[in-house]
């Protein structure tokens, strides 16, 4: 016991090194140590944990542009969390997890123009995710919105940037509130808008 409990705290520290390195631009040392995490949870025979590293991982490789490898990082965590779902009821913290990297793999796969596959991410996790006010929630409707915004379908853009809107407003969320105001302004700005658009940016300052 004392074993495990010792290795679980040092791969949540390394974890939140790897966090805080990440917003430093150290890329090469957050790598690292999320490689020592994966380690660590591997001789723990702890799949959550494992799939929860390469979910970490597949952000880290995002920022750093590296983005075919964070796809893969992403994939591995969601076969692993769905192979662990298959096999138990999931908790409320294991839908928060799954809904969480089919999230990371709408944002990537919008970012790499795989529109279907974004939108089919984030409609997984609205499924999953039962709580109307969740963070899990408010990223995957603003991703809708952004889905729909690029396919020129105002009405359902507005739709889904309201609901995440909505969401984060109930948890009182200021950081996700500011970003989901802004993505409205900038879809009346590029539809030259600028009576309508210039009330959002306001907002946010």
């Amino acid at each position: 016991y004392a074993y495990v409990f010792y290795n679980k705290q040092k791969a949540m520290a390394n974890t939140r090194l790897a966090y805080y390195y990440m917003k430093q631009g150290k890329f090469k040392i957050t790598t690292d140590l999320l490689d020592q995490v994966v380690k660590i949870y591997q001789s723990l025979n702890d799949s959550l944990g494992i799939s929860n590293c390469y979910n970490n991982a597949g952000g880290v490789l995002m920022e750093m542009g590296e983005v075919p490898a964070a796809i893969e990082s992403f994939k591995k965590s969601i076969v692993i969390k769905e192979m662990l779902a298959s096999r138990k009821r999931m908790s409320a913290a294991d839908r928060f997890n799954l809904s969480n990297s089919y999230n990371n793999m709408g944002i990537v796969s919008l970012e790499t123009g795989k529109i279907k596959d974004a939108l089919a991410y984030y409609q997984k996790s609205l499924e999953l995710d039962t709580d109307p006010n969740s963070s899990i929630r408010s990223v995957a409707y603003e991703g809708m919105g952004n889905i729909f915004d690029h396919l020129n379908d105002s009405a359902n853009a507005l739709k889904y940037y309201r609901l995440s809107l909505a969401a984060s407003v109930n948890r009182k969320d200021t950081a996700k509130i500011a970003e989901t105001i802004e993505h409205i302004g900038l879809h009346y700005l590029k539809r030259e808008m600028m009576d309508v658009a210039l009330p959002y940016f306001w907002q946010t300052h």
